[in-house]
């Protein structure tokens, strides 16, 4: 279990903290979700209203 956490750990610290050209507060995750979501044409507060859910690397769950 303790494995696992470390291996997710990056994803949830800062965009800053991670990396040195950035100075944004949001967690790494959150920045994949959107890269990911917009370059498949998607959007996620559309995505929510609509009650859909994506996933960014197949596609539809």
């Amino acid at each position: 279990m303790a494995d696992e956490v470390i291996k997710t750990e990056l994803l949830d610290r800062h965009m800053k903290e991670v990396f040195d050209w950035s100075d944004s507060d949001m967690p790494v995750r959150d920045a994949l979700w959107d890269y990911f979501m917009e370059k498949n044409g998607r959007d996620t507060m559309k995505t929510e209203s609509d009650g859909s859910i994506i996933n960014p690397v197949d596609g539809y769950l």
